[in-house]
Formats: structure tokens, sequence, C-alpha cells
């Protein structure tokens, strides 16, 4: 059998097979090709080479951490102490239950370049092979072992050594393993029950500044069931933001980005429509505000509906709004100003009348739609979109529909001044189980990390921003295969 079981997905099995020759290259014996013998099942085989491997290396890409085959080969190793996670590409997110084992990152990785997570890698893999082996293990050659037929010890050449029981003592180690057999099976049972999990129903009430989740189910999930309004209102990843003004006045020079600009107030007539296209290479933001900067609504952001597959992140910013980035599929969404707006736009592509004058790279305007159109329709990048809404004061939006969203996954994190990730609770949150309403509450500490992993019938069954505008609410309900904090 071999020292190493490598664990990869088939989609990736070049990568197995260069990180297999260079293991094998410094003597090491690797199991990593899975042609299976004929007479002998798939399972069987591998079964077979996972228990007799001293160490288990496993190759996480975005194939392997889908696969069931790969999580169960790796939870293996995990359980015996002996599993070596490896990195292969960037920016992947590992299944729940590893995430906190430290990895050897190779997405950078080259057969024939030196590399120090690489060398780091080979003095693990020296170290557990040189480590004592695991309880259970078969003995190597040429160690002691004991032939029950026999009442010898031989060794790996066969020779005798001594005699080492009689029939007396075989006599008395029967009668001792009677009398230990009923306490031995009710120690197994006990902690057979201790580590059995069964599928239970929880209720999750959490309040952080980030979450990003993906929606799952077959039918669209209304991000926003009604409409929202706001003061200001940022554009990014956008094609096209077209308006029919009724009315419509250009600054005569460029805005300072982020500031504003004189604009003349001699009302202009305008019946041709406004078009700006955003190139996602050119980082296009337009923002849309209302004309005498005044706290009241600027408009309305109308209802947004996402179809499944598509992932949502929410975050506050600094108490001053929410970024709703929205990524997989194509939107089409629209905003209703009220009255007279301002609108500024950077890096954009203008048409229609904004193409026939002098134009900057940034631009700003003051506009009134016409009464028989009176949207801003928006249409986003085939893959994403992101939008920035300062909200009313002291007003409370709600972001999901009474009947919730069903998610597939859940990430409750943000990244930190060093450009790693920390947890994104900012209050303590609790844990209940509706079904068993005499257990008591878990409280989690805003302090603590906290994940979820292996949802089934999951959903955020309550999401909102308060007031203030720097915490995010939610209520999630359903049952999880996997809670996972640092405190247990």
């Amino acid at each position: 059998m071999s020292d190493i079981f490598i664990s990869y997905a088939s989609e990736d099995r070049e990568r197995a097979r260069q990180i297999a020759a260079a293991l094998t290259g410094r003597g090491w014996s690797v199991w990593w090709d899975r042609q299976i013998p004929f007479g002998k099942t798939f399972d069987k085989v591998i079964e077979e080479n996972l228990a007799q491997a001293k160490c288990v290396v496993v190759l996480w890409t975005k194939h392997s951490v889908e696969s069931p085959w790969v999580r169960a080969e790796a939870s293996d190793g995990f359980s015996r102490e002996m599993l070596l996670p490896v990195v292969m590409e960037r920016d992947l997110k590992l299944p729940l239950q590893f995430k906190m084992l430290q990895a050897a990152n190779l997405a950078d990785w080259h057969p024939d370049e030196p590399h120090e997570e690489f060398q780091r890698l080979l003095k693990n893999i020296e170290s557990l092979l040189n480590s004592p082996p695991v309880f259970g293990a078969k003995s190597p050659a040429g160690s002691a072992t004991t032939t029950p037929g026999d009442a010898k010890t031989v060794d790996g050449s066969g020779a005798d050594v001594a005699p080492v029981q009689s029939k007396k003592s075989n006599k008395g180690l029967y009668v001792f393993g009677l009398l230990i057999l009923p306490s031995a099976v009710i120690a197994v049972v006990t902690l057979g029950l201790m580590n059995w999990r069964m599928p239970t129903r929880v209720q999750i009430d959490l309040v952080v500044d980030r979450v990003a989740f993906s929606i799952a189910g077959s039918q669209p999930v209304p991000i926003l069931d009604n409409a929202v309004g706001f003061q200001s209102l940022s554009i990014e990843s956008f094609d096209s933001i077209t308006f029919k003004p009724a009315t419509l006045q250009i600054a005569d020079s460029s805005p300072a980005e982020g500031g504003g600009a004189d604009i003349p107030r001699n009302a202009t007539a305008a019946d041709e429509v406004v078009v700006l296209r955003g190139r996602k290479e050119d980082l296009p933001i337009v923002t849309i505000m209302s004309d005498d900067g005044a706290a009241g609504s600027a408009g309305r952001l109308e209802a947004i509906s996402v179809d499944p597959g598509t992932q949502v992140i929410l975050e506050t910013i600094g108490g001053a709004g929410l970024t709703i980035r929205l990524d997989g599929h194509s939107l089409a969404l629209a905003v209703l100003p009220l009255g007279v707006f301002r609108l500024n736009a950077a890096r954009t592509i203008q048409e229609g009348k904004l193409a026939k004058a002098k134009q900057h790279n940034l631009i700003a305007l003051r506009a009134e739609l016409a009464p028989d159109s009176p949207l801003i329709e928006l249409r986003s990048l085939p893959q994403s979109l992101v939008l920035t809404l300062t909200p009313v004061k002291n007003m409370t939006i709600e972001l999901l529909s009474k009947s919730g969203a069903p998610i597939r996954d859940i990430e409750l994190t943000r990244q930190n001044q060093s450009g790693g990730r920390e947890p994104s609770l900012v209050a303590a949150g609790e844990i209940r189980y509706p079904d068993f309403p005499a257990k008591e509450k878990v409280v989690i500490d805003p302090h603590d990390s906290f994940g979820l992993d292996q949802l089934n019938h999951f959903f955020i069954t309550q999401l909102s921003l308060d007031p203030g505008g720097k915490q995010i609410r939610l209520r999630l309900a359903g049952v999880a295969g996997h809670i996972q904090t640092l405190a247990g």
C-alpha cells in the first residue's frame, strides 16, 4: 500500500498527476491513479488505499469542494489527524469543516520552479510519515506479530522467537473478555450516541454589517419586495441608464469627482431620450440625488427580484448607507425620481442629447422627467450590478418579502484593514430550537466566528436595515447540517 493518498476531483486529474510525480520523485509511494483492478469495486479500492495511507493530501479546487467523494476522503483524513489540505486556486471558498485548518497555497505552483509553500508541504508530509503508526493500522513488515493458531511470536523472516502464552492463559483471557464485553458494548454505544447528530430545525437571529448568500429554489425571489426611498443612489456595474427628461440643464464645466457642479437653472426643453452607457473596464458610476440637497427622499428604488443562483451581498457603509451587490444574472430595474433631481456621472459613454454637447469624463446635470415616462430605466452588466443607497433618515428598510428567501449557502465575514477576513457580527446572536422549546437558547458572542454549512430547506425569513443604517438584522430558519463557532 502507498504512504500518501491524494484526494482530488476527476476534473483536476492533471494537477493531481503533477503533485503525485513531485512526491514520487522524493522516494515516497503515492496512490492517486484511480484505475480499478478487475474484480474490485471503485469504493472498495478507495477504502483500502485510504485506510492504509499514513498521509492524506486533499487538493481543494472549485470542483473538489463540490465533490461528495473528496469531502468524505478529507473527513476520514481529518478524523485520523493525517490530513494535509492544499489550495490549488485563488479566492476559493472551502467547506466549513476545513476552514479552520492551515492549508498550503499552491495556486501559483509549477513543478519545475522552487516554491516556499510546496517545501512546507513536503516537511509536513515527512513529519507525518515519520510519526508512529495510527492505532489500528497494519503492522509493517519485520515487526513482531502474533499468529492466533500458534503459541509463538514470529519476526518478519518467520523464525521462532519465544513461546508467549499457554492454554491456561488463553482460558483466562477468554473469561476476562466475557467479563468486560458488556461494559465495552455500553461504552461504544454511549460514544456513538454522544457523537450522533440528528438533523434539527434551528432559528438564528443575528446582527451583522455584512452578509453574503446564494438564492436557492426554482423561482425568482424578491430582494426588495417594496420600493425603497433614498436620499442618494449610486449605480455601478451597469450596462445602460435611460430616461426621457421634460427639462434638462447640463453643467458647463466638469465637476470634481464626488463633488458638485454649477448647473445653470434656465430650463431647457428636452423631448429626446438620454442614455448613459457603462463598460466594465471603465469602472463607471452614476449618482442620483435631490436637487436641493435636502435630507428628504430624492426618489424610490423600485422592487427587485433575482433568479435562483444569484449571489446577494449586503454591506453597510460606515453608517451612511447600504451597498447591494447582485452577481450571477442580468437585471432590469427602475428608479422613480421625486421631482427635479441631480445626476452626476463618471467614466460613462453618453448618447442622445448629452452626446451632442461638449462633455467631459465627469458630467453633472439637472433634470425632471416627462409625465409620460416617469422612470429611470437601469440595465445591469450580464453578471453583476452594484447599488449603494443612502436611505431616508429614521426609516427601517425591509429587504425581503414576508415569504422570505430560500438560500443554499451563507457567509458572515467582512474584509479587515490588512486584507484578511473577520467575523461580520456586530452584536450578540442567538440560536433557538423550535422543536425543543425546553432547550435553552445558545448565545453567540459578537467577536466569535460563526459559520453555517450543509443547509437543507434553509431560509432567510427576515432581513432589514436599521434606521441608523449601521446594522443588518437577519433571522435564519431551517436545517443546518453543520453550525460552527471558534468557541465551540
